[in-house]
């Protein structure tokens, strides 16, 4: 379910799941969201879920935020304007608007790396690096018909 405002208790136990190495699938089905939503949580906490990822594994010790450090990324990550705002504007209601989140996306120096990531690992939800999900959709479309 796109959309959907979690709780702070809800936030921590997805990322509990994913620090204890559930499949994003179970943590999504779990909190009853998408896997989309479990994967830019991840990101956003430096907890490695990516399909194709080439990064190193984040242990959880590594992945727990310090107090006095913000929490780990990786790689291009560190540089997201996401990681600064409330998720849920990247993961609006069905028809809902996605503006906020494609101007947040439009200042965001990697954001091009974002939408890479998304579309190599085929995200079916949610704002990612500046585009919606239709135009992703679109985006795939095309470059298969080539």
């Amino acid at each position: 379910m796109s959309g959907k405002r979690l709780s702070p208790d809800q936030r921590e136990l997805m990322l509990g799941l994913m620090r204890d190495g559930l499949p994003s699938q179970e943590i999504a089905d779990a909190i009853g969201v998408s896997t989309s939503m479990v994967h830019y949580y991840a990101i956003r906490h430096g907890i490695d879920r990516s399909r194709k990822s080439t990064a190193p594994t984040v242990t959880a010790e590594a992945a727990a935020p310090d107090p006095v450090q913000p929490a780990l990324c990786l790689g291009w990550q560190a540089d997201a304007l996401c990681t600064q705002t409330d998720p849920e504007i990247f993961f609006p209601e069905k028809g809902g608007s996605t503006k906020e989140a494609e101007r947040i996306c439009r200042r965001c120096p990697v954001a091009a790396e974002c939408l890479d990531q998304a579309l190599a690992n085929d995200e079916r939800f949610g704002v990612w690096g500046g585009v919606s999900e239709r135009t992703r959709r679109r985006l795939t479309h095309a470059t298969n018909q080539s």
